[in-house]
């Protein structure tokens, strides 16, 4: 986990998010800038959801820090105060998550799937993260689900 303050990293699908979780993850956002010491948004530079999330997260004034992988766009970029090396999917996918005290996860289906990078990121934030880090995944009605990371080892 990187270093000063809580870093939040977002995953999502290149389908977009709904409209419900725009909404949903722009009032966590909004939360976490009024009251942590949120300063930074960790992204997967990919054009749709990592785009409309930092977008998100830049007008509520987090730092964007992209993390591009193979088939990143300039467009993935564009609201990024800082840009990573270019990584595989896999591989950058796992970075954002280890950067991140606060994952934040929006799948374009109620149902885990195989070969999908969202649902990958999701199951290595379930193996890796340990209290006090947590995710939530941002359902496509707008619902939220906390899960609870498993204690530190």
């Amino acid at each position: 986990m990187e270093s000063g303050g809580k870093h939040i990293g977002f995953t999502g699908t290149r389908k977009g998010m709904t409209d419900a979780q725009r909404d949903t993850l722009t009032n966590l956002l909004t939360i976490e800038m009024a009251y942590g010491d949120v300063n930074t948004f960790h992204h997967g530079c990919e054009e749709h959801a990592d785009r409309e999330a930092a977008k998100i997260a830049k007008a509520l004034g987090f730092r964007v820090i992209g993390h591009p992988g193979p088939g990143s766009i300039a467009d993935g970029m564009q609201d990024c105060d800082e840009v990573r090396q270019l990584l595989p999917y896999l591989e950058r996918n796992r970075v954002i998550v280890d950067s991140s005290s606060v994952l934040y996860a929006a799948p374009s289906s109620y149902v885990e799937q195989q070969r999908s990078g969202t649902w990958a990121t999701v199951r290595y934030a379930r193996r890796t993260m340990e209290l006090p880090r947590i995710w939530f995944t941002v359902w496509p009605d707008g619902a939220i689900t906390r899960h609870k990371p498993r204690p530190p080892s």
